[in-house]
């Protein structure tokens, strides 16, 4: 190990990072390595293409690409409230006081809302006896931007001092450093009302408390709204890391019918129907992603061309009635499934582009399609978790 390098304190604690060399490069072969050897192993043969990078691992670990900081809180002794990131296998929390990955802006706001927390005695929520009121933080930032959304998530209830707590974190904000040349500002804070049980973090209403519900990003020459709530990709990189060379894996999309399955706010199916594809539609199931991919469609001047189904992704009668030339698919860990994937190989599409963040799931969904004649064309990975075992892959499959 060079003596210059420095492991983050936590790690070994933490279960955020899982990794930590020196020489980046073969941290990242060693983890490539091992998702390739699994996909083989769940697939059951050795005949599968190598899993090839999208761009060459840097010789420096990536530092600060997390845009987005989700911390769940907890008491600690004499009902004090800590946040942070759980153990690895675990529900206990590390409290950090820094953190390699993390966007510097909002890590370092976080302490402050916590430092306004505990200055506005907020009881930190306790999962087994469902008492006190705070639960989590949710933070994100767009960096090249430079504004960020705060989400606080509570129990239900009246919060006479909400506005004052909201007005108190942006006046933090406006004091903290930041090398965002577009600067650091907090462009809204939200509360999130959680009064279920169990460990989910976010709940399923949103209250806008100060300013916006909402960022806007500027993209590839699109502008994406994203509300608190909707999926974006946390790697502020991910335009130059995933969506560029994945999309250009598809050529030229002129003409093309593209379907944007499990679309989000439209990140894949905007970008499709902006290179020229003759029409595009995006299929998303949850609420504010929605209304977001709605909105980012009028934003665009995209409606000739796009359309937004609100529909739930997995059911086959849904995919089945679907028309088009090319499937994107971005689907959350537990992937397709078994019944939706019968559907998507047993349809009239010709490509079929699979974002997947868990080799397993996707192993699972590709031996359906394998078994219906589709074939692996091209295996390849974007390193969007850094620091992790986690990989991004891409698999684009033709019908024979």
């Amino acid at each position: 190990m060079s003596p210059r390098f420095r492991p983050c304190p936590h790690f070994g604690h933490c279960g955020g990072c899982t990794s930590f060399a020196a020489e980046y490069p073969a941290e990242f072969e060693a983890k490539r390595a091992k998702v390739e050897q699994g996909l083989r192993t769940a697939l059951g043969t050795e005949e599968l293409p190598p899993i090839l990078p999208f761009s060459a691992a840097p010789r420096r670990g990536p530092r600060h690409f997390r845009s987005r900081l989700l911390w769940p809180v907890q008491a600690k002794r004499h009902g004090h409230l800590r946040a942070g990131l759980y153990a690895a296998g675990s529900h206990q929390l590390v409290e950090l006081e820094s953190c390699e990955v993390q966007s510097r802006e909002i890590f370092t706001l976080a302490h402050e809302i916590l430092d306004l927390a505990k200055q506005f005695r907020l009881a930190p929520y306790q999962e087994a006896s469902g008492k006190g009121f705070l639960r989590a933080i949710d933070l994100r930032m767009l960096p090249l931007v430079g504004e960020a959304l705060v989400t606080i998530v509570t129990k239900g209830g009246l919060w006479p001092e909400g506005k004052d707590f909201a007005k108190r974190i942006r006046s933090r904000a406006s004091q903290v450093r930041t090398q965002s040349p577009r600067g650091f500002r907090v462009a809204g804070v939200v509360r999130s009302l959680h009064d279920e049980g169990g460990n989910r973090v976010l709940g399923q209403r949103f209250v806008p408390l100060l300013g916006r519900d909402h960022l806007i990003d500027n993209i590839d020459g699109l502008q994406l709204r994203l509300s608190a709530g909707s999926f974006y990709q946390s790697n502020w990189r991910a335009e130059s890391l995933l969506f560029a060379p994945a999309l250009a894996l598809l050529g030229p999309l002129h003409g093309k019918v593209v379907l944007d399955v499990f679309a989000g706010v439209g990140s894949f199916g905007l970008r499709a129907a902006r290179a020229g594809a003759k029409k595009t539609i995006l299929i998303e199931s949850h609420p504010q992603a929605t209304r977001d991919a709605e909105h980012n469609v009028q934003r665009n001047q995209l409606a000739d061309r796009v359309l937004v189904q609100r529909a739930d992704a997995t059911d086959p009668a849904v995919l089945a009635a679907l028309d088009g030339d090319i499937a994107v698919l971005d689907p959350p860990r537990k992937g397709l499934g078994i019944p939706a994937a019968q559907a998507l190989a047993s349809s009239n599409l010709g490509r079929i582009l699979y974002v997947s963040c868990y080799p397993k799931s996707l192993a699972r969904d590709l031996a359906v399609f394998f078994r219906q004649g589709w074939r692996l064309q091209e295996l390849r990975s974007a390193d969007l978790f850094p620091r992790t075992e986690h990989l991004e892959l891409v698999a684009l499959l033709e019908h024979q």
